[in-house]
Formats: structure tokens, C-alpha cells, sequence
């Protein structure tokens, strides 16, 4: 349970920092971030584990999570004709969940990282992106992806 409040404050803070992201790129944005704290921490921020799934990183977690984010009204997907984006509602930016200091360091590099590489624009850029991370592309298919190599 702790775990999936630590991943429900993470993903509101990326859709705080993007609104309008999209399911894909949200749980990537997700895996980007627990990867970018594990460099520094040999831990991951979210505690969740990824699996290399259809399209890359996923956790088991992300499904329950959002929905329980949309249940409690804290955030809301508008399908678009091509994808669901997410962003805040009112009561999700007036109750912004708060991080640990190197939380909100590790965002900034994510999407400092995401902007360089132009991973925002869609869904498979930074599908593109994370499929070529070392750590994914020795992961079999539906294995967990093991962050002690980074």
C-alpha cells in the first residue's frame, strides 16, 4: 500500500509538470524517474517494480493506481481520438502530493532529459527511448527489469 501511495504522489507530480500526458507516457515517465533516483539511491522512489511488458517498462501497479487517482478525483483522462490524456483536476493541484527533496531533483532531471531527447512528443519517442536502455534490452519479455546494472 505504501508503495502504491509513493507511486500515486510520483505520477501526480509528472502530470503537475505535463499535463495532458498521455497513459504511455506517463508510466514511462514513472519507470524514467524510479530510474534516475536509483542511480543515487540504489533504491527506487516509488518502490514499484517494472516488468518489461508490450510497450516497455510497466508496473503492475500503474492500473489500480490511476484509477484510484480518477476514482478520488484527483486526476482525469479525456480520450483524444488517439490516446487518453491525463491531467490534474482542481482538487489534484490544490492537494499536489509532496516528494522528498531529491524526489523533486530527480523530476527536474527527468524532464530536463525528456525535453534533450524530445520524448514528449509522443508515445513512441520515448517508447523508442526506454526500449534501447541497456537494462530493457537484456530484459526478457514479461521479466522484471533489474536496475542494479545501470
Amino acid at each position: 500500500m505504501a508503495e502504491e501511495n509513493k507511486l500515486a504522489d510520483v505520477l501526480c507530480n509528472i502530470v503537475s509538470y505535463e499535463p495532458g500526458v498521455s497513459r504511455t507516457q506517463l508510466v514511462k515517465l514513472a519507470y524514467l524517474t524510479d530510474r534516475e533516483f536509483y542511480k543515487n539511491h540504489q533504491k527506487t522512489l516509488t518502490g514499484t517494480d517494472y516488468v518489461l511488458y508490450f510497450y516497455g517498462p510497466y508496473s503492475h501497479n500503474f492500473k489500480r493506481v490511476l484509477n484510484n487517482l480518477k476514482h478520488n478525483n484527483f486526476i482525469e483522462e479525456k480520450y483524444d481520438g488517439v490516446s487518453y490524456r491525463i491531467s490534474l483536476t482542481k482538487k489534484g493541484s490544490n492537494n499536489l502530493p509532496t516528494l522528498e527533496k531529491d524526489g523533486y531533483k530527480t523530476l527536474a532531471r527527468v524532464f530536463s532529459i525528456a525535453k534533450e531527447n524530445n520524448l514528449l512528443i509522443s508515445a513512441n519517442a520515448i517508447k523508442k527511448f526506454v526500449y534501447n536502455l541497456e537494462e530493457v534490452k537484456k530484459t526478457e519479455p514479461f521479466e522484471k527489469i533489474e536496475l542494479c546494472d545501470i
